[in-house]
This record gives structure tokens, sequence and C-alpha cells, in this order.
């Protein structure tokens, strides 16, 4: 049984949710039919999607205050300093609300992995681009920048 804490939060959530809907423009019939094969596909996905919007509003929350925190006074202390803070509804309690948080970890995790992987593709890209334009560029008698051996292979230094 969900706790009176839980109940109200997802009462809040599916209120909110009724209320875009009554002011809405028409849903998109391709979408709503790829969303629907997908919760056929997989039956809890409403469960976690549901804490996931949770977790993202509390998160969005606390981000907000703490915008206004830092606009409001000059930062005295490092972020290091608030390791450790306890946080409003992250206590030790089970069901809905707790296992939101843990949701709302997995689907920052792989975002964040996305991200990451995006920026190493994305550095790599940039290189090989670089690369080709220095390549392109005809030689000087100074140092170009580039690696000392001639091969790509190791930077002894040069350009800093």
């Amino acid at each position: 049984m969900a706790s009176q804490q839980d109940q109200t939060v997802i009462d809040d959530l599916f209120d909110r949710i009724e209320e875009v809907a009554r002011n809405s423009a028409p849903r998109d019939r391709d979408a709503e039919a790829q969303i629907q094969q997908r919760l056929r596909d997989f039956p809890p996905a409403p469960y976690y999607l549901a804490q996931t919007v949770v977790a993202q509003e509390q998160a969005l929350r606390e981000a907000q205050t703490r915008i206004a925190e830092l606009e409001g006074k000059q930062r005295a202390r490092g972020p290091w300093d608030n390791v450790g803070e306890d946080r409003p509804g992250r206590g030790g309690q089970g069901g809905f609300l707790a296992g939101a948080a843990q949701t709302a970890l997995g689907v920052a995790g792989g975002m964040m992995l996305i991200n990451a992987f995006g920026g190493l593709f994305g550095s790599a890209q940039a290189a090989e681009s670089e690369a080709t334009a220095e390549q392109d560029q005809p030689a000087d008698d100074g140092d170009s920048g580039g690696d000392d051996f001639g091969d790509g292979g190791f930077d002894m230094g040069g350009d800093f």
C-alpha cells in the first residue's frame, strides 16, 4: 500500500497531466501508436515514467532554489562543502518516492553516458579536422606544434 505522501505525489502528477491534456493541441497519432506499442511490450513502464517525472521535478525545484540562493548572495564556499548535507524527501523511506530517486539516477546515468560518448566522438572528429587543417598549411621553419617524431604518435611539447 502506498503511503499518504506517495498517493498525494502520484495524484498531483496525474492531475497536472490531465490539465496539460485538456489544454494541448491534438496528439501525434504516430507517436501515440509507438508509445502504446512500447507500453504493450513493457507494461511496468508507466510506473517508472511517473517516478522519473517526479524525481526530475524535485531536482528542478532544488536547482531553482539553489539558483535563487546564488543570485541573492555571493557564494563563499566551494561546492565540496555541501557533501553529506541532508535534503528533504531523501530519507530512508521505501515505496514510490524512494524508487523514483533510483529510477532518476538510472535515467540520468544513461544520459550522462550518452553525452560522454557524444563528447568522445565529437572530440575525435574535431581532432581529425584539426589534423587535416594542419596538413593543408604550408610548413614553416618554426615549431608547428605538432609531434616531434613526424608519425603522429607523440608530442614532445611545442606550443604551450
